[in-house]
């Protein structure tokens, strides 16, 4: 089949990825009924593979079958918004058949047309400084495109795990592709963000009588004072962090949930009144999240 030689790779790296989750092929035929396309026989058996989720490995593809319809709807407005059609023969146009299936950020994305071929060309839109935008072909099928992707998120993974072995940060730290993809995006973006002083992390890890991971560490020192909104779900204000310990303690009683939080458990994330994400301070430097 047309991904034998992606998932043969995929499987030389089992501790690099997460569980995967298919798409039904009752999904795929609803998804297709939906957009009024059909797919590649290449995409529908990526579809079948990871079209639920696939444990984070391929970040820019939208791996999950939900997000298809949206991205539609997201890379035409954005076109539209953002660079208007002045005449409709500009090259700027998406053909009615486009399918996107890849976008990084609010300026890049990537597409097949459905009705050429099983395994298609790969086209790719993005701004330009110095002349309209528009799409152009990339020379890559959707296999290659696929491949390329993966090979890239391998060694992204491969040298955090090296990173996690070795006990030091990957190049560029922990959140160095956060960082940059926030840099990218920043004119975008609401407002300043504010970090917070060494003391201040100092004095709450003596309050929790625990070290805090690496990572979070760095989240603090760059955003910890101030975020404008960015994060909005993730509680990393210093000054409610603690009280967020006990609150989501008090969650889980009022939940009449039968289990306690693990002594060494750090709550960061909140959502809603009581759903929420902590991490154990005992399991690394970039340790492996849970939520209730």
């Amino acid at each position: 089949m047309y991904l034998d030689r992606v998932q043969v790779r995929v499987r030389q790296y089992p501790q690099l990825y997460g569980r995967w989750q298919p798409c039904y092929p009752s999904w795929a035929s609803w998804l297709e009924q939906q957009l009024g396309l059909r797919f590649p026989q290449a995409y529908r058996e990526f579809l079948l593979w990871l079209g639920h989720w696939s444990g984070g490995l391929l970040d820019g593809i939208s791996c999950c079958w939900m997000h298809l319809e949206f991205n539609q709807r997201w890379a035409r407005g954005n076109l539209v918004e953002r660079e208007p059609l002045r005449l409709p023969t500009l090259v700027n146009a998406l053909p009615p058949d486009a399918l996107i299936f890849w976008r990084e950020g609010y300026d890049r994305f990537a597409f097949f047309r459905s009705g050429e071929g099983d395994d298609p060309p790969v086209y790719s839109w993005q701004r330009l400084a110095d002349k309209p935008s528009a799409w152009e072909p990339t020379g890559k099928s959707f296999v290659t495109f696929l491949e390329q992707e993966l090979e890239q998120a391998l060694r992204r993974r491969a040298a955090l795990e090296e990173a996690l072995t070795r006990r030091t940060p990957p190049p560029g730290g922990y959140l160095g592709r956060v960082r940059a993809r926030y840099e990218a995006m920043a004119g975008l973006l609401p407002g300043p963000i504010e970090g917070c002083p060494e003391q201040e992390i100092a004095d709450l890890e003596r309050a929790l009588r625990r070290r805090l991971p690496a990572a979070y560490r760095e989240l603090l020192l760059w955003v910890g004072h101030h975020h404008s909104g960015l994060l909005s779900e993730l509680a990393i204000s210093i000054d409610t962090l603690l009280p967020l310990q006990r609150q989501a303690r008090a969650w889980l009683q009022a939940d009449r949930v039968p289990v306690r939080l693990p002594d060494d458990a750090f709550v960061f994330y909140q959502r809603y009144e009581s759903a929420f994400g902590f991490f154990r301070l005992s399991e690394g430097e970039d340790p492996p999240v849970y939520g209730h």
